[in-house]
């Protein structure tokens, strides 16, 4: 797999941006602007899990923390039990 350097915020928007147009004008046959803007909110999920992971590595007691890194990846598992869209829709 090759290595891909992160973007920086304008080239973020830009992307996101014709994803979104290929999707409202049905010019997205390969659903590439599909999966972007789908990877971009799991990206939106992901974070604060990582965060709250990261806390609990350095507060394995705290209650708080627990309760946080618990919501944080119940809102990832319900964000992947979605049903996908299928060609066309």
């Amino acid at each position: 797999m090759t290595t891909i350097r992160k973007p920086d915020d304008a080239t973020f928007k830009t992307a996101f941006n014709n994803a979104e147009l290929l999707i409202e004008t049905n010019h997205d046959q390969h659903h590439l602007g599909q999966a972007l803007l789908f990877m971009q909110q799991k990206d939106k999920l992901m974070t604060p899990l990582i965060n709250a992971a990261r806390a609990y590595l350095f507060r394995p007691d705290d209650i708080d923390t627990k309760k946080a890194l618990s919501e944080a990846l119940e809102r990832l598992e319900e964000f992947d039990a979605q049903q996908p869209l299928k060609n066309g829709d």
